[in-house]
Order: C-alpha cells, then structure tokens, then sequence
C-alpha cells in the first residue's frame, strides 16, 4: 500500500513537470516576441491553462474510481491547481505582456505600470477565458462524468463533480478562515513572484516558469487542505459561471454562499503580497543603490 501511494506521488510530480514547465517555457518565447495582440493573447494563455488544468482533473477520476485511498489533497495540489503556476509566471515576465489572473493586473495598475484601458479589458477576457477553457474540458470528459456519477450532475455526495470544476471549502472551514487563508496563499505567490521576477536579484529569466511552478506547488502543500487555494479569482469565477449553466443556482448557494470568497480573498492577496515587496524590499534596494553610486 505504502509504495503504491509513493509511485503515485512520483508519478504525479513527473507529469507536473512534464505539462507545466514545458508549456511556460514556450509561452515565454512567445513573450519575448513582442506580441501587440495582448487581449488575444491573455484570452488564450488562460484558455489553454484552464483546459489543461481541469482535464488532468478530471482524467484522474479514472484512477480515483478504483482507488481512492489516494490522497485528494496531492491530486489537488499537482493536477487542479498546476494551471495556476503558468498565469501568475507568466503575468510578471514583462511589464506590458500577458496577464491572465487579474490580481496581477489590479497590482501593476496599483503600482502604475498597467492602464484603468488595459485593466477593464484585460479581466472579462480573463475571466472569459477562464469560461471557455472549463467549458472545453467539460465537454471533452462528458462520457468521463458521465461514468462516474450515472450521467446525474450532483453537487454534492459521493458523486458530486462541481469540485472537479470550482473549488470548495472544507467541511470543518469557515468563510472567514477561508477568506483569510486566499489573502496569505496570494499575498506569499505575489511577494514571491516579485521578487524572482525584480531585475535587480538576477533570477535568470529562463529559470522563471520553473520556478513559478514550484511556488505554486509550495503553497498547494501548505495551504491547499481548507479551501484548495484558488489564488487566482478569474479562473474560478469563469470555471462558476459556466458551472451555473450545468448544475444551476446551487453553485452560488452551496456552502452559505462561499463563491465570493475564492474571488475576494486573491484580489486582496495580491495586493498585500505585491505592496509588501514593494515596501520593505524593493523601495530600500533603490535607496541603497543611490547611496553606493553618490559614495562612489
């Protein structure tokens, strides 16, 4: 039993980088391009990651249906929410190119360096993004589903997909705790990422998919058990808005009305993670700097 559940593990953290560091390093290229269609490509970046991400999801219901001794805590962390380490990389790589998680967006606007034009652009395509890529994945899987829970959409039970699609709160959780637990998880991603992507560290910039991956894989471990850590609102208010159109109002009422909480809670994160940085670390570094050169 033991080493079964440690080939499992293995296998996952093989397949996490196998489908997420590849992926960034070529959307990094495409980057670098100075591509001018940004809208377009923000649409197809969160695409593209919300496909992948939710499809390895549910694909996993096939191993899940024999064995579910597996942890759905690992499942979580390397096949959910792997999508996420692709949108929060990517956003930071430059200045002026791709966004797809809005709390990148709303702290580069913050900090002066997006326009209010390209917030209220970028964020429904973001978030519409979001919608066609869970829609994609659920129809891609409709026989899948279809398998597991007899061809009834169940919301809950022991059959209940809507989890597969949005993320939920834990049973023993609350919505405040929840709120809070978004707030660190986003605030250490957007602190993180600031500083490996700061010019001035020298991270080099081929190492950045990976290392943003393994950032958010850090905080999956540690803070995916309460709420499965959405850390990006876009992707699960795309995910929910599409999930309203299968299993109806129940994805806004399940939980005492949790659905704000994975939206609010990256929002502020990001806020506090980015602004964080920018006062403790990044404003000092350009102090010090200043005082070498007049001393020089």
């Amino acid at each position: 039993m033991q080493k079964e559940w440690l080939k499992q593990v293995y296998l996952q953290i093989a397949i996490f980088f196998s489908l997420e560091t590849v992926p960034m390093l070529g959307f990094m290229g495409i980057l670098a391009s100075g591509n001018e269609h940004l809208a377009v490509l923000n649409f197809w970046l969160i695409l593209l990651s919300c496909f992948q991400g939710t499809a390895s999801a549910i694909a996993y219901l096939n191993c899940s249906v024999y064995k579910r001794h597996l942890s759905s805590l690992i499942q979580e962390t390397f096949f959910v929410k792997k999508k996420s380490s692709s949108s929060i990389s990517l956003s930071f790589i430059r200045r002026q190119s791709g966004q797809t998680n809005p709390s990148v967006t709303l702290v580069l606007w913050s900090l002066g360096r997006a326009s209010i034009q390209q917030v209220l652009a970028y964020i429904p395509i973001q978030i519409f993004g979001a919608f066609v890529g869970t829609a994609t994945a659920y129809l891609d899987y409709l026989e899948t589903l279809n398998f597991y829970d007899g061809g009834r959409r169940q919301i809950d039970g022991p059959n209940g997909t809507l989890c597969f699609f949005v993320t939920c709160i834990a049973p023993y959780s609350t919505k405040l705790s929840a709120l809070f637990d978004q707030i660190v998880g986003t605030a250490i991603l957007c602190m993180t990422m600031a500083a490996m992507l700061d010019p001035k560290n020298g991270v080099p910039k081929f190492l950045h998919p990976l290392f943003g991956g393994l950032t958010v894989l850090t905080i999956g471990l540690a803070f995916a058990q309460n709420d499965a850590y959405p850390i990006h609102a876009a992707r699960d208010l795309g995910a929910r808005l599409f999930m309203f159109i299968i299993y109806g109002k129940g994805v806004w009422t399940k939980d005492d009305y949790y659905w704000w909480v994975p939206i609010l809670g990256p929002l502020i994160g990001g806020f506090v993670g980015a602004w964080l940085y920018v006062l403790f670390i990044d404003f000092h570094a350009w102090s010090n700097r200043e005082e070498d050169e007049v001393e020089l």
